[in-house]
């Protein structure tokens, strides 16, 4: 019988270690994963409770961002100290998503502070499946001509008329849906005709079409 004690005495001790192990090697992952770095004049989408924004950072610091204050109908938006937000930002690794909240408001310049975040994770749409079958399909991006690239349930390609900026909010129009759909643009590369290509994240989940084959809408 002292046999078999000693046996799940060493079989416990054993899966203890491994325990202390598996969570020792979590805790140096999370200690060496570093944010990812803002620099002043990256832009931010900002979800609040009173809608969705877009913003700069101005300043930067070991615990703090200062942003400016959202504009709205030409109107600062008043975000509360402690309100808490959603930030979204474009980085060389993808779509970084964090929630966050705000710490304090300069009454004078109207810029707000807000906390640099404990948790975070980045999107990468390039991990989507993407639908080749539409490309070249005609759609409008702000009211002008544009043709699709590829397309996923959170993101697209477009080849746009015309120059847009990086960080930019699009309304996309698309043959398939009766009502407009909005976008952040992530990335914008023109081209020599005028032309750009866009890689857009939209501002929610996106209803993909049927088809029947390439370019044709079921």
């Amino acid at each position: 019988m002292s046999e078999y004690w000693q046996f799940a005495a060493q079989a416990l001790g054993l899966f203890t270690v491994s325990l202390l192990g598996c969570w020792l090697g979590f805790s140096i992952a999370q200690a060496r994963r570093k944010l990812p770095a803002l620099a002043p004049g990256t832009v931010l989408r900002l979800r609040a409770g009173s809608g969705m924004y877009r913003t700069r950072i101005v300043e930067d610091s070991s615990a703090h961002w200062i942003i400016e204050a959202p504009v709205q109908r030409d109107r600062y938006v008043p975000l509360r100290p402690q309100e808490p937000v959603t930030v979204e930002a474009t980085t060389d690794s993808g779509l970084l998503r964090f929630r966050t909240e705000v710490c304090g408001r300069d009454v004078e310049t109207r810029r707000i502070r807000i906390e640099k975040p404990r948790d975070w994770f980045c999107v990468n749409r390039r991990g989507e499946e993407r639908r080749s079958d539409l490309e070249d399909m005609p759609v409008y991006v702000e009211s002008r001509d544009a043709r699709l690239v590829d397309l996923s349930c959170s993101g697209a390609r477009v080849i746009a008329n015309g120059s847009l900026a990086r960080g930019e909010r699009l309304r996309l129009d698309l043959p398939w849906s009766s009502t407009p759909v909005f976008a952040w643009a992530l990335d914008v590369q023109p081209s020599p005709d005028g032309s750009c290509e866009v890689r857009v994240r939209f501002e929610e989940p996106l209803a993909l079409p049927a088809t029947t084959k390439k370019g044709t809408l079921a």
